[in-house]
């Protein structure tokens, strides 16, 4: 459908280049994710990515957190305090060792799980679009089971986004599934942010977990999943029977299938 494409066969090659040569660059990105997954309601879940030199690390805020629109001449961009969190669910990406650390839970079963940077394969399309005043260029992956497609700028160069998503010459804009049940937008970005580098770590809440794989916290979700199944399958016999009422167990998906 779209002509002269050119595939990022090496994306953390050129993530971890482009990182080095802005090094310098430092300040925070506001991210909000609409997740419309057919199972739990429609819900928005907004983060703040903080980032210096070769690091990110993004922490979900809580729902009662207000932001504070802040002009900058022509520029604006929003101002978020972080509240302090027991165990916050966090992306945290390491370029200059290819390492990437995050929290995710099944029901209430929180892990930290140890990944890798080097996941994307990207395909850059010739597409460009104006996004919040910034010249977009539209490119696409096929990651973990889910056809994605993001927007980036070169405008900004900070070769990261929201969630796992890295390795594109700019920062990235927009990132959406193309089943429309993901939806990550940049709400903001302050070049200018003043924070404590050290905020930039696993969270010390995590001090005492030990990281488990990916593959390993797939294999529990869908072994939960399974074990819901066979709960609701009984409790449907058992009503069946003339017992009390069935209920059904039902897990959001994960945006990894894989």
């Amino acid at each position: 459908m779209y002509q002269n494409k050119s595939t990022l066969s090496f994306a953390f090659i050129l993530c971890f280049l482009t990182f080095n040569i802005s090094a310098q660059v430092k300040g925070t990105i506001n991210y909000k994710l609409t997740k419309n997954d057919g199972v739990s309601s429609a819900t928005e879940i907004n983060s703040i990515v903080y980032f210096s030199g070769n690091k990110s690390i993004e922490i979900n805020l809580p729902k009662n957190l207000s932001n504070t629109i802040v002009a900058d001449g022509d520029n604006s961009f929003v101002e978020t305090k972080v509240l302090k969190n027991s165990k916050p669910i966090f992306v945290y990406k390491d370029f200059s060792k290819n390492e990437l650390q995050l929290s995710d839970f099944i029901e209430r079963n929180i892990y930290l799980i140890k990944d890798t940077l080097a996941n994307f394969k990207w395909t850059i399309t010739k597409e460009k679009k104006k996004i919040l005043n910034y010249s977009c260029t539209r490119a696409t992956t096929n990651f973990r089971g889910r056809q994605f497609e993001v927007w980036f700028t070169d405008a900004i160069s900070v070769p990261n986004g929201p969630w796992k998503f890295c390795g594109l010459p700019g920062l990235i804009i927009v990132a959406k599934d193309l089943e429309g049940k993901y939806n990550y937008e940049l709400t903001g970005i302050n070049l200018k942010a003043v924070f404590d580098p050290k905020i930039i770590s696993i969270p010390f809440s995590y001090s005492k977990e030990k990281a488990v794989s990916h593959a390993y916290f797939i294999a529990a979700y869908k072994k939960r999943v399974a074990q819901n199944a066979a709960l609701s399958r009984a409790s449907e016999q058992q009503n069946s029977s003339g017992g009390s009422s069935s209920f059904t167990v039902t897990l959001p998906p994960k945006m990894e299938k894989l």
